[in-house]
């Protein structure tokens, strides 16, 4: 039986051993930074999902702000007029 030094020099195996080490490093490295882009990518996605959420909710705030607005100038409702200047929201009558 033959044995790694019969096919290449003394020198020669430590130059293959150190290579196959480096290749075993960077593989384990590549497994390590792709787990961690994983979960990087999904704390992104969950944070867009919230703006996308927030974005809507907020067409629908406005949406209902102008509707008390309204409402507010053709009753002349002194508490919803009051609710509304306590949260800064000010409106004229056309």
């Amino acid at each position: 039986m033959k044995s790694v030094g019969d096919f290449v020099g003394r020198g020669e195996y430590w130059v293959l051993m150190a290579l196959g080490l480096i290749a075993l490093i960077l593989s384990v490295a590549s497994v390590i930074l792709t787990n961690g882009n994983r979960s990087l990518e999904r704390e992104i996605g969950g944070r867009q999902e919230f703006l996308n959420q927030s974005i809507q909710l907020s067409r629908f705030n406005v949406q209902q702000i102008k509707m008390l607005a309204t409402v507010a100038s053709q009753t002349r409702d002194q508490q919803l007029e009051g609710i509304l200047s306590t949260h800064g929201i000010t409106y004229t009558t056309k």
